[in-house]
Parts: C-alpha cells; structure tokens; sequence
C-alpha cells in the first residue's frame, strides 16, 4: 500500500474511533469538566466554526505546561464539530500534532504523516508539493 493510502487509512480510523466517542451525554460531561479558560477556549473557536459570517481566519494561541488541559481543549473541539459536521462520507476535522507523543495525546496523527511529508534525519528535507490526488483525498 503507498503511504498516502496508508496515512489517509489511519485519518479514518481514528476518524471510526472519534465517532464512537462523540454522544452527546459525554460530550456534554466533557466539557462540563473543563475549568473556566477552557470553556472561553472552546466557545471561542466553536461560535467562530458555526457562525458562516465571520470570513475571517481565526488565529488563537493556547499554550501552557504539561497538564494544564490542552488536550482536553482539542478533545472537546474535535468532538463537538465531528457531532455537528460529520458524515459518513465525509471527515468534519482531522487533527495533527508535530510528534508522535502529542498525536497519541489527543488521538490524531502527526502533521508528517497526515501529509506525507518527508522526514529526513541530519539533512534539509526534500518537500515537494502535493499532487491533486493527496489534495483530493486530505
């Protein structure tokens, strides 16, 4: 199998998984559990997803230490548009990180392997752009 086959695979999967965690009563327990700047986090970026006015691109910054809930914050974003937007054919968000720890850390894939960068150990990586057909299937 090619790795953009592969890679698009593992976006469904966890894609499959997402979807059985996304009821309504959990997503609700979710974020009832999230502390107040979480909560302003998370009704920030949803009223910005669901209010078709708004062109602009949202740019928001969430940072903090280990523990402090940012991947709570992105389980209850992902939850809630997968809810919302999802259908079977297609996917409402996929959700990346920059290493395989934090992908685990919020159940997605790390952004090299969603968009079948290279990686490349001790050189410059050679990236070269996507074809139609990746940009079809992302």
């Amino acid at each position: 199998m090619d790795p953009l086959q592969t890679a698009m695979n593992d976006i469904r999967e966890v894609n499959d998984r997402m979807e059985r965690r996304c009821d309504t009563g959990s997503l609700q327990a979710a974020y009832a559990e999230l502390n107040t700047n979480q909560k302003r986090v998370v009704d920030r970026v949803l009223s910005h997803i669901y209010d078709r006015n708004d062109q602009d691109a949202l740019r928001l910054f969430v940072s903090g230490a280990g523990g402090t809930g940012k991947s709570r914050i992105i389980n209850v974003l992902q939850r809630s548009v997968c809810n919302k937007l999802a259908t079977k054919s297609t996917l409402a968000v996929v959700v990346t990180a920059p290493t395989g720890l934090a992908a685990f850390n919020i159940s997605g894939s790390t952004i090299h392997r969603t968009f079948c960068l290279p990686v490349e150990h001790g050189k410059p990586a050679d990236y070269k752009s996507m074809n139609a057909e990746q940009l079809t299937v992302i």
